[in-house]
């Protein structure tokens, strides 16, 4: 008998690779998320677009977690100062400042 996460279908440890391609994937998402908050007005929208960009920074903040040792820390403490930010004070600065670093990241994740 084959006990419970022995056998074939045990799923492969997360590699490096996987939470680089994890904070792409969610940068990303996040960043649709921001731009259409920016241009939405309907107050709906706002909050369900709001509670998707809560959810994808706790996931970036999760795979920079795992890639800190690598250098990210410094830009993700960046990042995530600025969503607060951002979100105190829904200015105009605030939401280039929070994109602008948040591209960076991005940037910084694909050249490694």
């Amino acid at each position: 008998m084959t006990k419970i996460g022995e056998g074939k279908n045990s799923l492969p440890e997360p590699t490096l690779a996987t939470y680089r391609a994890d904070l792409e994937l969610s940068s990303s998402k996040f960043l649709t998320a921001l731009d259409q908050y920016q241009m939405s007005k309907n107050p709906k929208e706002q909050e369900h677009l709001r509670t998707m960009m809560d959810q994808q920074m706790g996931l970036i903040q999760a795979a920079l977690s795992e890639l800190k040792a690598k250098g990210f820390h410094k830009e993700g403490s960046i990042v995530a100062k600025d969503y607060i930010d951002y979100k105190d004070e829904e200015t105009s600065d605030n939401f280039m400042c929070l994109r602008n670093d948040l591209e960076t990241l991005r940037e910084h994740n694909k050249s490694r």
